[in-house]
């Protein structure tokens, strides 16, 4: 049997390639053979980051400025650009092609049912599905949300054009659960990350600190105060920081800037920048030397805790407390920092690796067997 990916694998966000490397291990796991296809049929893992170096990250092409213009002020524009794009593109035949080919259709993970800022995401795969129709088709463990435009007609197209849907948290659930439409949970499969890790790494506290930053999440007066908290937990504790970046090139801008107004405030501060790719073992390499991180890309979050780190988000988008919410059994709320009221410096005293630990143990087993059920009504 023959079983066929579509999901975003580019490598601008790490995140993207690490899901799809987890579901193909899922399904290596039960025995099926999946080959994996970017959504717009990218090379995978082909993003090719910025240099760190300040000048070069800062320069961004005329095509990705003019996207990012597109999509912050003119949103419905860039939506419909996107869509008479996919008709002329000829990206239909080859989601034709791939199909024909094959016995299973999957779809999933990551946030791919939405259109928030005009994203095409949950159009395209609305037309996969439709496409794969006489194929048996699979929406897996998918976050939802949010929509500017067509919510209602791209959940109604994808949960009648599948054969078994499930979503990554309870907030993805809900869009589905606004149209009487039920739909199964299966948490993030990036959580099993540990066991596709080529040699077993001992973790051990080596005094670091882990932080992912979102650009144009904090105000400057919440960076200050972010830079003094972090400038005291490193001085307190003589620790070091890793700035660690998931997504490219916007993370690596904050990341040098923040690293730039650490060393004014405290010349004396220990502080490095990491950029990620999706090797998965360098991944658990970089985690495992953290004491506690503090993220938001709800990926790196992830990472960490799938590695047995303690993390602690900063809630820029739902998807971030629903992740928590997730994993912590409906008790997430306490893992959320308020980018307001900044207290990394008390968290860290609190930090409970054990009960990170006991949480992931359930989390994997809930993911191994409820893909175990949803690919057994397929194959």
């Amino acid at each position: 049997m023959k079983a066929v990916k579509f999901s975003p694998m580019q490598g601008n966000n790490v995140g993207d390639v690490v899901i799809s490397k987890c579901i193909e291990y899922l399904f290596f796991r039960n025995k099926v053979n999946l080959i994996s296809y970017d959504l717009y049929f990218r090379d995978p893992d082909s993003f090719v980051h910025k240099s760190t170096v300040v000048n070069e990250a800062r320069t961004v092409s005329v095509r990705n400025k003019i996207s990012f213009f597109l999509q912050n002020r003119i949103p419905i524009l860039f939506y419909f650009l996107k869509k008479i794009i996919y008709k002329v593109s000829g990206d239909s035949i080859k989601y034709k092609n791939v199909i024909d080919d094959s016995d299973v259709v999957v779809v999933g993970g990551g946030n791919i049912i939405m259109s928030k800022m005009g994203c095409d995401y949950g159009f395209r795969v609305s037309e996969i599905l439709r496409a794969a129709k006489g194929k048996k088709r699979v929406v897996l463990s998918c976050g939802v949300g949010s929509f500017l435009y067509e919510e209602k007609e791209i959940l109604n197209d994808v949960y009648s054009n599948c054969e078994t849907i499930s979503v990554r948290d309870e907030n993805s659930k809900k869009y589905f659960s606004k149209y009487n439409l039920d739909v199964n949970v299966i948490p993030d499969p990036v959580f099993i990350l540990s066991d596709l890790i080529s040699e077993k790494i001992n973790r051990t506290a080596r005094n670091k600190v882990g932080l992912n930053l979102l650009p144009n999440f904090f105000t400057e007066d919440q960076l200050d105060s972010l830079v003094s908290e972090v400038s005291k937990l490193l001085e307190s504790y003589d620790l070091e920081l890793l700035i660690i970046n998931t997504a490219y090139p916007q993370d690596e801008m904050l990341a040098q800037d923040f690293q730039s107004k650490l060393m004014e405030f405290n010349s004396n501060a220990k502080v490095s920048i990491v950029n990620l790719d999706s090797n998965v073992d360098k991944i658990a390499e970089v985690y495992s030397e953290l004491d506690i991180f503090f993220g938001c890309r709800m990926h790196s979050l992830i990472f960490s805790l799938a590695l047995g780190v303690p993390a602690y988000g900063f809630a820029w988008d739902g998807k971030v407390k629903g992740m928590f919410h997730e994993f912590y059994d409906g008790e997430g709320a306490e893992y959320i920092v308020d980018e307001n009221n900044i207290n990394i410096f008390d968290i860290y005293k609190s930090r409970d690796s054990e009960k990170v630990h006991q949480r992931l143990k359930k989390m994997k087993e809930k993911i191994y067997n409820s893909v175990s059920i949803e690919l057994n009504k397929v194959l």
